[in-house]
């Protein structure tokens, strides 16, 4: 509906449960110092290929958004716990052919 199709279920035949991924991922807190000496890392940059990614949120922070003007420049994405992030995906920005909706400027405010 966001994306104002004429059939607001057409996305609806592509996650049919066939070929379909739910992984649950934790990043327990560590040090900040482990990750400055690179002792430990965390994952490193990628984008997620799927249709969409919900990121559960909580106070400990970490997510950052790589600027797609500015590649390899990234603005931390600042918690909110108990929110969640909707990411889009490769597949979704694919099928929507990176259209936006609502614009960017209406989802940050």
């Amino acid at each position: 509906m966001g994306m104002k199709l004429r059939d607001p279920a057409y996305f609806s035949r592509f996650h049919s449960g066939q070929n379909n991924q739910l992984r649950l991922l934790h990043y327990p807190p560590i040090p900040a110092a482990e990750l400055e000496n690179e002792s430990s890392s965390r994952m490193p940059a990628h984008s997620d290929w799927g249709s969409i990614t919900m990121l559960f949120q909580d106070d400990c922070g970490g997510l950052e958004i790589e600027n797609q003007h500015v590649p390899g420049d990234f603005i931390k994405a600042h918690p909110l716990k108990n929110a969640i992030v909707m990411n889009v995906g490769d597949l979704l920005m694919r099928w929507s052919n990176g259209t936006s909706y609502p614009p960017h400027s209406e989802i940050s405010n």
